[in-house]
């Protein structure tokens, strides 16, 4: 009865937090290019052949289904998703309760909520850990219907995403081959292979059907190159180092210094978890392996993402990559319990869910603008923070009013380097199969030639432009990584107007 009303409580304050979330603040960069896919998918275009994508199919379709069903609102998929991720800490829970107290499985399961003010983009956790919970009772009834079902959820999470479902696929495969080597070493082999083998019909099932349409549609070969060999080249662009430990003493007190401390700090405590993990599981490795395989999954699943968060050591990385951790600080509660140890963790998860509720009113005090742009009201941040990539309320409904104010609704406009949400807020096409321009997704002559004889052909006249400023990389100016693109739209262009955020509003020269 506890567990129920725990459960429903979770599922509440998971509900309550990520819709009230929904309805302030504006992504310009990923959630604009998800808004303005779906655009462009209800408009007919396809991913990979008509614009350009790294992740699998239901990235883009996701927000394109809810258009469809529920019309082109903003908060429209921020609050679906936030009905779906409700159920993803209600699943932290569970999986934590296989092995702890309540008062300690419920530990995660919050830190989860907080850990981000638009945690609901992680809604894609929820078909991970309700196939990891159907795989942990598949174990315990050796069921292979279970099993079945535990790849089927395992391989609808990857139409969304390939990597972080794949770390939890192949981390259970292992586990399981190694923990019915130790239960029973005369038949593990056939176990492993028959229930192996139904895990990999149900992850099979919505990819073999995935990679079908793609046949069909001829864009397999594109977003095998996409997904394979161009994300690798984006990542090591975007590339932000891992913090070394001076990094864990901030030099002075303003925002974001003490926002890398506090990456420092979590991105450290991610590794020191895992460490710790290890070392109690090789303790008593043999016990675990029979009765709580979850642990190992989670751990080899931890490890298989350090590349995921050393390849770009930020925030939204690290929470992605690290989720492992939560549960295995868990683990870590249950099996350390001396004083002091018990002093230093209970301390540090204070400390966590403290900045993580500072985080969140922070948030609400910083969108403090409503204002109504282009068909939306948003409520939005008055003030520029500078060299972000949040513009002012003022400058987001300036942008948009100048897009629709010099071009005809079928017109298209460009809008570069990081700003797809203005094609969405403006309802403008963008001229090329690229919303964003970031560093690696153009990185030859040839191709920005070809770029520029686009935007030639569609007979472009009206530009926004931020030569400056992007998303925190190795070089966040355009002029850098895309200096011919650069060099054509300022002797082409005639500046009209410049925001505070360094924006060029531009037409083309008569």
């Amino acid at each position: 009865m506890i567990n129920k009303i725990v459960i429903i409580l979770i599922f509440l304050v998971a509900l309550s937090k990520t819709t009230l979330f929904s309805f302030y603040g504006f992504g310009l960069v990923d959630e604009g290019e998800s808004l303005h896919n779906a655009q462009r998918i209800l408009a007919g275009d396809v991913p990979y052949r008509d614009f350009f994508a790294i992740f699998p199919p239901m990235d883009n379709y996701f927000y394109a289904i809810i258009f469809r069903l529920f019309g082109q609102s903003i908060q429209t998929p921020r609050v679906v998703s936030s009905f779906i991720f409700a159920f993803t800490p209600v699943l932290v829970f569970l999986i934590c309760r296989r092995f702890a107290l309540i008062k300690w499985s419920i530990i995660p399961a919050v830190l989860l909520i907080f850990l981000d003010v638009n945690i609901e983009r992680l809604f894609l956790f929820t078909p991970i850990f309700l196939g990891l919970y159907l795989f942990l009772l598949a174990v315990d009834q050796e069921n292979p219907w279970l099993f079945g079902w535990a790849g089927l959820m395992y391989g609808l999470s990857s139409l969304i995403r390939i990597d972080i479902p794949g770390t939890f696929i192949v981390a259970s495969v292992i586990i399981l081959a190694i923990r019915f080597y130790v239960h029973d070493r005369q038949n593990w082999i056939r176990k492993w292979f028959i229930f192996s083998v139904c895990v990999g019909i149900g992850v099979g099932i919505p990819l073999v059907t995935m990679v079908i349409w793609m046949i069909r549609l001829n864009i397999f070969t594109i977003f095998i190159e996409r997904a394979l060999i161009s994300s690798v080249t984006i990542t090591k662009l975007h590339h932000l180092a891992f913090p070394t430990l001076p990094d864990l003493i901030p030099k002075v007190f303003d925002p974001p210094t003490l926002s890398k401390t506090f990456t420092a700090y979590y991105g450290y405590a991610i590794l020191l978890t895992y460490l710790l993990s290890l070392f109690l599981l090789l303790k008593q490795a043999v016990f675990i392996l029979k009765t709580h395989i979850e642990i190992p999954i989670m751990l080899l699943a931890g490890v298989f993402s350090l590349p995921y968060i050393f390849g770009r050591t930020d925030m939204g990385h690290l929470i992605k990559g690290g989720t492992p951790f939560l549960f295995l600080i868990v683990f870590l509660f249950k099996n350390i319990q001396t004083l002091k140890f018990s002093f230093i963790a209970y301390s540090f998860v204070l400390s966590l869910f403290s900045v993580f509720l500072y985080q969140s009113a922070w948030w609400l005090r910083f969108n403090d603008q409503k204002i109504k742009v282009g068909d939306h009201v948003l409520t939005l941040n008055s003030k520029y923070p500078i060299n972000s990539t949040k513009p002012s309320a003022e400058s987001l409904k300036k942008a948009t009013a100048f897009l629709q104010n010099n071009s005809a609704p079928t017109e298209q406009v460009l809008i570069l380097p990081y700003m797809a949400g203005l094609y969405f807020l403006a309802d403008r096409p963008s001229p090329t199969q690229y919303n964003n321009l970031l560093a690696g997704f153009i990185t030859s002559e040839t191709e920005q030639r070809a770029f520029i004889y686009e935007i030639e052909s569609k007979k472009v006249r009206i530009v926004v432009y931020d030569p400056d400023n992007g998303p925190k990389m190795q070089t966040t100016k355009m002029q850098d990584y895309n200096a011919i693109i650069h060099e054509y739209l300022m002797e082409e262009f005639q500046l009209v107007e410049q925001t505070e955020e360094g924006w060029l509003f531009m037409k083309r020269k008569i």
